[in-house]
């Protein structure tokens, strides 16, 4: 990797550090409303009337997010002209997010679902990641090359709401060979979202059986345990805070007959998270979470956290200091490590965040510019 010259760092961070104390947490504009839905299986005029309503008459959305499972034909195949029949009657003017089920074809097989990983959504508050059916095993494997690609962009960015689209639920053992791969991801999941703002919308089971109700749904033995699992946050699943965001998407199929559509509407913005859902007419909220380094709470890890750090440190008491995300190395200390760190982060020294072992400086800096001198040090090592 090419090193950064010293002086330009010298002037970014002398000049950020002149002015830091005039950062404020002023939330942007950028919000966002996305209608969900899953198990479509056909029922385009269900899911037409359902979006019209919520997405035109009632208000706008962003996008639409379909969980898979376009058709029901006995080929288990969506063709292209289906998805061109499911979509065709949509607003035009709001993006359709898609994600393959077991129902439907990727372009990876010559089909017209988009293949597995990132669709970006142009917003610096939000994206979507795709988990086609085919490749939902792959997920429950820490070496392959979605997990990777998976990996990689959120330790690029840990401050965006990411949602995850997987038509398979992580909880169910309905399809046999799926186990060990849901209760994987589970675990890995649970680890990234502890400061992060996952999302995991999923769908299949058509609420029959499987999905005891709209709020609750059942663990399977292999986790091991049999515990109740809320879908939004701050539950405890196994001894374990369920750290994700885990949505049935809905259904405009239920396999009785006499249950109407179901459908979710998601509303995010700088603060918080609600998901509406139509069947029960409720709403439930989670509050936004700063990531791992995010020391002036603006939900981005950058150069001006290194020196809210390094502020903190040498006593000068900088405002609004979140000492909740700052111990970045996690040795239980916050310090000019924890600066360090950050600013070696904001270069791309270091991927990811928490760093564990981090070197210890050759100095203890006493002023402010004495710690600035070691985040320029650090950053052109």
């Amino acid at each position: 990797m090419k090193k950064m010259a010293t002086a330009p760092l010298s002037i970014l961070v002398s000049t950020i550090a002149g002015t830091l104390f005039a950062f404020s947490t002023a939330a942007s504009a950028d919000d966002a409303r996305i209608f969900f839905a899953s198990d479509i299986h056909s029922h385009t005029s269900e899911l037409a009337t359902a979006v019209t309503e919520e997405c035109v008459t009632n208000d706008d959305c962003d996008a639409v997010a379909l969980v898979g499972d376009f058709n029901f034909g006995a080929s288990y195949d969506a063709s292209e002209q289906d998805v061109t029949n499911m979509i065709e009657p949509l607003p035009k003017h709001i993006p359709v997010i898609l994600s393959g089920g077991n129902h439907d074809v990727s372009v990876a097989k010559g089909g017209d679902i988009p293949v597995t990983g990132l669709v970006s959504s142009g917003s610096s508050l939000y994206d979507f990641w795709v988990i086609n059916d085919e490749d939902f095993n792959l997920f429950g494997n820490d070496t392959s090359a979605q997990r990777e690609a998976l990996d990689e962009y959120l330790s690029r960015n840990p401050g965006k709401y990411l949602f995850i689209l997987c038509h398979y639920p992580l909880h169910s053992t309905r399809d046999a060979g799926r186990t060990s791969a849901a209760v994987n991801f589970f675990n890995y999941l649970n680890d990234k979202g502890e400061h992060r703002n996952i999302v995991v919308a999923w769908g299949h089971n058509h609420h029959l059986g499987y999905d005891n109700d709209v709020n609750n749904v059942a663990l399977p033995s292999e986790y091991p345990c049999d515990a109740s699992v809320n879908r939004l946050n701050n539950i405890t699943v196994c001894s374990q805070t369920l750290n994700f965001t885990y949505l049935n998407a809905g259904y405009m199929t239920h396999d009785s007959a006499a249950v109407a559509p179901a459908y979710s509407i998601v509303t995010i913005d700088d603060a918080e998270l609600e998901v509406w859902r139509s069947d029960t007419q409720t709403a439930k909220t989670t509050l936004r979470k700063n990531p791992l380094g995010d020391t002036n709470h603006d939900y981005v890890v950058n150069i001006v956290d290194a020196l809210i750090i390094a502020q903190e440190y040498v006593g000068l008491n900088p405002p609004l200091f979140n000492d909740d995300v700052a111990d970045v190395n996690e040795d239980g200390l916050i310090n000019i490590v924890d600066s360090l760190v950050i600013a070696q982060y904001y270069v791309n020294l270091v991927e990811s965040l928490p760093a564990y072992n981090q070197q210890q400086p050759t100095t203890d800096p006493q002023t402010i510019e004495e710690a600035q001198q070691l985040i320029i040090d650090a950053m052109n090592p």
